[in-house]
């Protein structure tokens, strides 16, 4: 290859620069504004170029030229985009199809291909053309230029090889190098332009901010004096610019937060750290606290902090709405601790339950072991009961009930049964609507579940007893009675209902019974004897009555319990076998035994009032003869109606009976 050649190729590659000045003339301004326009522009003056370096070419022979044109369309394909290289391929092929010659089809395949493949270049990179490093474009170089090669091959053959071993060499090593030299002219110009489009919009942001921003932004010196601050910081320091001007940071700074701030300021001068942030309090002017999150950063020179600037956030509302939420849950706490609540919280996506300390005290365990192991608390549930929650809870989390509600036994570890009513509600869901949290409260109900099987118990005893109860107010008014009260009396409970007890009293017994109930009742508060009552009917009946009273706890009586058993029955067999056993039952007189207990007790009477009595001794002679000869029949006849004569001549006092069958 001659000294000519090579000048030639140097020539066109020193050409290619113009490209860059290209790039450059047009204001960028102007390239936004009119962005068509501009394009075309650019695609005349690349195919100007492109002209230019057709006419400095190297001729081989008469219409065959070996020049540049495949790196400026390739170059003009990757950085100017597809409207300029269009224009700019079809200036060349124009100038290309007027020069004529038989590489005539062979130079315009050249410029259609490196047009293209710069232009998909481009597109395969999309916007990242700034980020090109020199082994890609210098890649895309010799992938241009081989191509461009392979292309002459559409020449005969012969003239293919002459031309290969002529410009193979420089095409491969000179056009490839300044192809990426080019690129990375113009990459760089990109990334230049990149960089101030960036800046430009930090810059814009930056002023917005500082001028209208929800963000205190200050500017300070070394020293902690601000050099310039935003309105919003002075509104959120209730301090003017000039006033702030005249402070430092420090002596605004909260006293219990001055410190860590000084610490962390000391290590970004000593150059430890570049930036720091921390939540602050500063002080207002009106004496306020102001809750704020600073974030700090520095700027140096010569590794020096010069300027330091800080943004301030505002966090006073939220640190607030935290410790409004605090108080409450400490609140919260302070209502279950000393309300024997258990509270439990169950994140169900991630399976993890949280409960308080009155579980695991219930329980019996540790807190941290039951927090970590939420099968424990649903494994000590009674294996009777444990079905019917777990189906309680599915029905809730499938939507079937608005809420969780279940009563069972637990089994606590040291194997003591206590009965807990367990209530809860999902309060959070995800976007499909399946359930993500559940919270709830235990309570145990063991006492009351006692309580209520001793009310349960005393309430069949009440209602299934032999003996008749009522309860009675204050005032004797009947409350409430039993299905013996019925049986017994005749009333239906709607009958005696809110009225006096007194409405059983017999109007024909002994009025000093009901005196002497009333008196002790009212005396000692009970009673208990017997006493004769009336029923609905009207009939007369004995009853064994026991009435007590229930206080209040200021002493006043409460209620009053009546029970009583009808004894009527019992009474009438007693009056019989007291009959049989003191008095003669054929002539009804007193026999010899009631006679006997009668004198001792006149006896006592006499000597105790120095007096006297008569005894008569009677007996009926030839008795045995009237039986003998008339019958017992008739004998038992003459005792029954001498006994009704004797009867009749003695006084109500005096006795008359008989001793014996002798």
């Amino acid at each position: 290859m001659s000294q000519d050649t090579l000048s030639v190729f140097f020539q066109n590659a020193a050409i290619l620069l113009v490209l860059v000045f290209i790039y450059d003339a047009v204001p960028r301004q102007r390239r936004h504004q009119y962005s068509w326009l501009w394009r075309v522009l650019a695609g005349l003056l690349i195919g100007v170029v492109t002209v230019i370096t057709m006419i400095t070419s190297w001729e081989y022979q008469t219409g065959i030229f070996v020049d540049a044109r495949a790196v400026i369309l390739g170059i003009s394909g990757l950085f100017f985009g597809g409207l300029p290289t269009l224009v700019a391929t079809l200036v060349g092929i124009t100038f290309r199809v007027l020069e004529g010659g038989p590489a005539m089809l062979t130079g315009i395949m050249v410029m259609i291909v490196a047009a293209s493949l710069g232009s998909l270049w481009r597109y395969h990179r999309k916007n990242d053309i700034a980020d090109m490093t020199f082994k890609e474009l210098l890649l895309f170089g010799a992938v241009l230029h081989l191509l461009t090669l392979s292309l002459l091959a559409l020449l005969p053959f012969e003239l293919f090889v002459d031309i290969l071993s002529i410009a193979a060499l420089p095409m491969m090593t000179i056009f490839p190098l300044v192809t990426a030299l080019i690129g990375l002219l113009l990459s760089r110009r990109l990334e230049v332009e990149r960089d101030a489009k960036i800046k430009l919009q930090d810059d814009f942001i930056f002023r917005s901010q500082f001028d209208i921003g929800n963000i205190g932004i200050a500017i300070t010196s070394v020293d902690q004096r601000w050099v310039k601050v935003n309105p919003r910081l002075c509104k959120m320091l209730k301090y003017s610019e000039q006033e702030l001007l005249q402070r430092t940071w420090s002596e605004l700074t909260y006293f219990d937060d001055l410190k860590a701030d000084e610490d962390e300021y000391k290590r970004l001068l000593n150059g430890e750290i570049d930036a720091y942030e921390m939540d602050k309090r500063y002080v207002a002017k009106d004496g306020e606290i102001v809750y704020t999150h600073l974030a700090v950063a520095c700027r140096r020179v010569n590794h020096q902090v010069n300027m330091v600037i800080a943004g301030i956030i505002d966090i006073t509302a939220n640190k607030q709405a935290e410790l409004a939420v605090r108080t409450s849950q400490e609140r919260l706490a302070l209502v279950l601790e000393s309300s024997d609540l258990g509270l439990w919280d169950w994140d169900i996506s991630h399976n993890k339950t949280e409960r308080n300390p009155w579980c695991a005290k219930v329980l019996g365990c540790e807190l941290e072991r039951l927090n970590n192991d939420p099968r424990l608390w649903v494994d000590a549930i009674h294996p009777q009961d444990r079905a019917a929650v777990l189906n309680a809870m599915d029905r809730h989390l499938k939507g079937e009930a608005p809420k969780y509600i279940a009563e069972y036994r637990l089994i606590t570890l040291t194997g003591e049964e206590r009965w807990i009513v367990d209530t809860g509600k999902t309060v959070s869901y995800d976007n499909h609507g399946r359930p993500l949290r559940m919270c709830g409260v235990h309570s145990d109900i063991t006492e009351q579940r006692q309580v209520q099987e001793s009310l349960e118990l005393a309430a069949s005893v009440y209602n299934n007893s032999s003996e008749a109860m009522s309860v009675q107010d204050h005032q004797g008014k009947i409350i409430t009675v039993n299905a013996a009260f019925t049986a017994i009396t005749g009333y239906q409970p709607q009958e005696v209902l809110n009225k006096d007890i007194s409405l059983l009293q017999c109007e024909y017994c002994d009025k000093s019974q009901y005196e002497q109930l009333a008196q002790a009742v009212s005396d000692v508060g009970r009673w208990q004897g017997e006493l004769c009552l009336k029923s609905k009917q009207g009939g007369e009946y004995m009853v064994w009555f026991t009435i007590n009273t229930i206080y209040d706890q200021q002493g006043e009586v409460f209620r009053r319990v009546a029970l009583f058993s009808d004894i009527t029955d019992k009474k009438q067999a007693e009056q019989i076998i007291w009959k049989q056993a003191n008095y003669d039952p054929l002539t009804g007189l007193p026999n010899r035994r009631m006679l006997l207990e009668y004198l001792s007790s006149e006896m006592l009477r006499i000597d105790r009032d120095e007096s006297h009595f008569a005894l008569m001794f009677l007996d009926l002679d030839f008795f045995k003869e009237v039986n003998d000869t008339l019958g017992h029949d008739m004998g038992d006849l003459l005792l029954q109606e001498t006994a009704k004569r004797l009867k009749g001549c003695i006084r109500e006092l005096d006795m008359c009976a008989r001793l014996g069958g002798r």
